[in-house]
């Protein structure tokens, strides 16, 4: 797994997802702060516009979908965000048949 750290979701761009996917990521998990309390006011929505948009793009190119996860924090804590990133890991494991999966967690 690798760790791409960006100062908010928000400055995340479709281009940097469809690049981790060129150079051979299997998935992309997107870690954003809790609705309504982006720094940024609105960037976790705009990034999560972002990552639907790449997985509807990776669905029309045949390498199927669910590919792209979107793990917003809420009130459950860090605990329940890291089991679900955990579980899509083992998912996108699944999907590589096999290959070595490459994630990819913004």
């Amino acid at each position: 797994m690798q760790v791409i750290s960006l100062p908010c979701s928000g400055k995340l761009d479709i281009l940097y997802l469809i690049k981790a996917f060129e150079t051979g990521a299997d998935g992309v998990a997107v870690m954003m702060c809790k609705e309504g309390e982006c720094r940024y006011l609105e960037g976790n929505m705009r990034a999560r516009k972002r990552a639907e948009a790449v997985e509807e793009l990776l669905k029309e190119t045949g390498l199927g979908e669910g590919r792209v996860a979107v793990i917003q924090m809420d009130d459950y804590g860090i605990e329940k965000k890291m089991r679900e990133l955990q579980d899509f890991c083992l998912k996108i494991s699944a999907l590589a048949q096999g290959n070595q999966a490459k994630v990819f967690q913004t």
